[in-house]
């Protein structure tokens, strides 16, 4: 009975200790399945970090310009001012007015040489016409005065009357003459009359015939030595109708280029501008945008000309807009040093400067990107980042760099 109780002793101890070795093998099992996971991960991992590549960039801080910089618009001549046409932040086009000075003085001595510069252009067609037998006909510029034109129209009709009238008294007198002649000469052969009366008669037929040629070559010369003056006070009018209208026009000021009107500096009516004066400033808008941007010199030695460039606009969310496409065109040849320097590069205050950087532009490649019915539009004056493509660099690169700094600090006396 004791044995019996022994051997089932022994039996439930073995049952209990096989139990107990397939949990141990179970454990031990998944303990390795997940040792195997966690190194497969990080074996990954290591892989990923090796050999994925992140872009490496110089990140630049500026402002959008224009190609063309700003125009500036100065006054050529002293004068008051009458007139002023556009305010601050206005968009004009190239040719519009822009201001107008008084032109009391300029503006009679114009006006007058354009008329008399007229006259004489329609009294040459009217002797251009009479000296060569042309029709008469009159420049554009002419028939816009109706009462010029009418004018010479008159004159030319009354000497080509004048001269048609003479001709016909003459061969009136040579037809008078001729039936003279055809009466008379029969009876010269009848021996009436004297064959001297007819000799007579046929001296005076020719005498008329002449009198007709120099009629008609005076009428030429005359109006050929009268085109001849009038040419040479063309030229001399023309000239100084050329000086008038420039100091004409230059009373009125226009704009030379489609743009945004800047800085303002006179605003007072009766206010006088002294020759070569700025009176304001045009920001061209359809000119290809630029970005001027400025880098640390220690970051100068991975930038170079061609790369591309991501352009952020601080007055659009890059996350909603995303970025503009660029590419690097200039880096200066030296650093900024003063802050005057940059000022004369058109960098708006707002954007933080410190003397020893280098400057450079990045043409923006695309015109803008449109995002739920907005659109991003780079216009002059706003401050951009621009992130400068230098390279690639490995997740791995990134994570031992502060390891290699840490080493190169320990070797430091």
């Amino acid at each position: 009975m004791q044995a019996n109780g022994r051997h089932s002793s022994a039996s439930q101890e073995d049952a209990f200790v096989y139990t107990g070795t397939d949990g141990d093998e179970g454990v031990g099992r998944w303990g390795r399945y997940l040792v195997y996971l966690v190194s497969l991960m990080l074996v990954l991992a290591f892989a990923w970090a090796a050999y994925f590549e992140l872009d490496e960039v110089t990140v630049a801080s500026g402002k959008v310009i224009p190609s063309s910089r700003s125009q500036v618009v100065e006054v050529l001549e002293a004068g008051i001012l009458r007139k002023i046409n556009v305010e601050e932040g206005q968009h004009v086009k190239q040719g519009d007015v822009l201001l107008e000075l008084d032109d009391s003085r300029v503006g009679p001595l114009y006006r007058e040489s354009t008329q008399r510069w007229r006259s004489l252009l329609a009294q040459e067609a009217r002797l251009r016409a009479q000296a060569f037998g042309l029709e008469l006909e009159f420049p554009e510029t002419v028939q816009e005065d109706k009462s010029l034109v009418q004018r010479e129209k008159q004159a030319y009709n009354t000497r080509r009357t004048a001269l048609e009238d003479q001709l016909q008294a003459l061969e009136n007198s040579r037809v008078v003459l001729q039936r003279e002649i055809d009466l008379i000469s029969p009876l010269v052969k009848q021996g009436v009359i004297s064959e001297v009366e007819v000799l007579r008669l046929r001296r005076e037929e020719s005498t008329l015939q002449r009198q007709v040629a120099e009629l008609k070559a005076n009428y030429l010369a005359e109006a050929s030595s009268e085109l001849v003056r009038v040419d040479s006070e063309l030229k001399q009018v023309s000239e100084i109708l050329l000086a008038h209208q420039e100091a004409f026009k230059r009373a009125t000021v226009v704009s030379p280029a489609d743009g945004i009107v800047k800085d303002i500096r006179f605003h007072t009516i009766g206010a006088v501008v002294d020759s070569g004066a700025t009176i304001m400033e045009i920001v061209p808008v359809n000119d290809e945008m630029l970005v001027e941007a400025y880098i640390l010199p220690s970051e100068v030695a991975y930038v170079d000309v061609g790369q591309p460039a991501r352009v952020k606009l601080s007055a659009f969310d890059s996350r909603r807009f995303g970025e503009l496409d660029g590419i690097v065109k200039l880096i200066s040849p030296d650093i900024v040093m003063e802050e005057s320097q940059m000022a004369s590069s058109s960098l708006s205050s707002s954007v933080n400067f410190e003397p020893g950087h280098y400057k450079i532009l990045v043409q923006i490649t695309n015109p803008g990107i449109e995002r739920a019915g907005m659109r991003m539009v780079p216009q002059p004056g706003m401050t951009a980042t621009v992130d400068i493509l230098t390279g690639q660099k490995t997740v791995l690169e990134y994570i031992f760099r502060p390891l290699e700094n840490v080493r190169e600090a320990l070797r430091e006396r």
